[in-house]
């Protein structure tokens, strides 16, 4: 590939890293499900249209979650090789978005793996746990959403990611 070529694609996915957010992806654990309210607020609030978010939870049991519009993964969604066996799971992570947000109480292998895998411009986390899959790490208590999403916000004013 020649210089001039290697420069545009470096331009393009340059210009991909610092666009304002318009797609977000959510992953949350089984204990953090009552915070889908506030980050489906959280995404509107940042701009992002509703139809431009999208939810995966971990369970650790198969369950039903009444009013929950988005996937849900188990353990028994992965084989012992550790892949998917949902298409619906691995068609999520093909989807390219510009944000995704991890939100979990309790570190877990699976939900770093469904991260470390997505396509997304920017990821982002809880400083506790496998802090390696994000692009940015928040410190913030688990018992406190709202202390997240301000960090988060403001995170995005710095990095211009917010129109």
């Amino acid at each position: 590939m020649s210089e001039r070529n290697m420069g545009m694609v470096q331009e393009k996915k340059l210009s991909r890293r610092l666009r304002p957010i318009e797609s977000v992806a959510f992953l949350l654990d089984e204990e953090s499900l009552e915070t889908l309210s506030h980050l489906r607020k959280f995404g509107e609030d940042i701009g992002v249209e509703a139809q431009h978010m999208e939810f995966l939870v971990f369970l650790s049991k198969k369950r039903e979650l009444p009013g929950f519009e988005g996937l849900v993964l188990t353990p028994s969604g992965i084989n012992w090789l550790g892949k998917f066996k949902s298409a619906e799971i691995r068609n999520f992570l093909t989807r390219s978005f510009d944000m995704l947000l991890c939100y979990q109480r309790q570190p877990s292998r699976v939900l770093d793996k469904l991260v470390a895998s997505a396509q997304s411009s920017l990821k982002v986390g809880r400083l506790e746990g496998s802090t390696r899959v994000y692009d940015l790490a928040i410190a913030a208590d688990h018992q406190d959403i709202t202390i997240f999403t301000e960090e988060v916000k403001k995170y995005l004013k710095i990095l211009n990611r917010l129109d």
